[in-house]
């Protein structure tokens, strides 16, 4: 967690604590030290502590009478200096640390599970401020404080666990008169996860958000996962666990990719071979069937044809034997049919002289 996060958080988290109609009470300023501990080392913590007493401070030190005034004042005296601190601060985040500020301020709110109606008009003064979706907003919160599979909608949402979801039909009527957001949201089945793991997409940001619960001694980039604790599952994440195969980022992201129409795309390839004219090498037989909605990678050293397969794959070259087929289409004998199905990036300079 970067300076610039860490220091809207202080500021903010002071402003929220000054909200209660107690003051400044121990376990407010014992919830903060808490949560960054979970996050700092010991004289950091002690910093940002000292900068939130000061913060506090300075917030009482202007308005003695806080402390008497009424529900309603205290709000709005409270709301005015948080937009102002929003407004400071606001510049110096992009909008994912936007994002990590709001999430870290509503779990601080609910940390007795429990946001009253102050508390609540502060997080949502602070996602307006930020310029947050109000529906990504209101995902964000019931992700943070209660359980989710059924109030957040369903195409945004991953739940990975050990539970093999059946794939009969359920009957036609039911298929063509299911209720749009009928479902508990994406799922991967991860053979004996304890628990499951839910993942939240924040489509504005293109981020996810990784919550687990269960017993399993899990690590996300070599760092301990507590169980109900929030993390961000940004590129190239890896998540492992002792029972579990590791659960990489990509493993995430092609849930949220795949198509939701029911016409897919069958990219094969049938005894292929390819040969120089020059030589001895090009490409030995084989085939190969793959649908849409897949990530392949091809890996090999220089020179042993990667880029002679990528250009039979895309028309370029002819194969000496075999086809390339999309749909059971062949790309070279019905390139019409096929037009813009195939996109290719070479990884040759090209200079173009007007």
């Amino acid at each position: 967690m970067n300076e610039s996060v860490l220091n809207a958080l202080t500021h903010l988290f002071a402003i929220v604590a000054n909200v209660n109609a107690d003051g400044v009470s121990t376990k407010a300023r014992t919830i903060f030290e808490n949560y960054l501990r979970a996050y700092l080392n010991a004289q950091l913590v002690k910093d940002y502590l000292e900068l939130f007493d000061n913060y506090i401070d300075f917030y009482h030190r202007n308005d003695p009478e806080n402390l008497i005034q009424s529900d309603e004042k205290r709000l709005a005296s409270n709301s005015v200096k948080l937009l102002r601190i929003c407004k400071q601060i606001n510049e110096g985040l992009n909008r994912r640390e936007k994002v990590v500020v709001l999430l870290r301020l509503i779990e601080f709110v609910n940390e007795d599970d429990h946001i009253d109606a102050r508390e609540e008009a502060f997080i949502s003064t602070v996602s307006d401020a930020f310029n947050i979706n109000n529906k990504e907003f209101e995902s964000l919160k019931i992700f943070a404080t209660r359980d989710c599979s059924d109030e957040i909608v369903c195409d945004h949402l991953l739940t990975i666990n050990s539970n093999e979801v059946s794939t009969e039909s359920e009957g036609s009527w039911f298929e063509i008169n299911r209720p749009r957001n009928y479902s508990t949201g994406k799922h991967l089945f991860v053979e004996n996860l304890n628990g499951e793991i839910k993942v939240l997409f924040m489509h504005e940001t293109q981020s996810f958000l990784l919550k687990y619960t269960g017993t399993d001694a899990l690590q996300l980039q070599g760092r301990r996962v507590v169980p109900n604790r929030i993390y961000f599952f940004d590129t190239g994440s890896i998540l492992k666990g002792p029972r579990i195969k590791t659960i990489y980022y990509s493993d995430v992201a092609i849930q949220f990719l795949k198509t939701e129409t029911k016409s897919k795309f069958v990219f094969q390839g049938k005894n292929l071979s390819y040969k120089f004219r020059i030589g001895q090498g090009g490409i030995a037989d084989f085939s190969f069937s793959e649908t849409s909605g897949q990530l392949i990678g091809i890996m090999g050293g220089s020179g042993v044809g990667k880029s002679t397969l990528l250009n039979l794959l895309n028309g370029n070259l002819k194969p000496k034997t075999g086809q390339i087929l999309i749909n059971g289409v062949d790309i070279r004998k019905n390139k019409r049919q096929i037009e813009g199905l195939i996109g290719h990036v070479p990884q040759d300079d090209l200079l173009i002289y007007c």
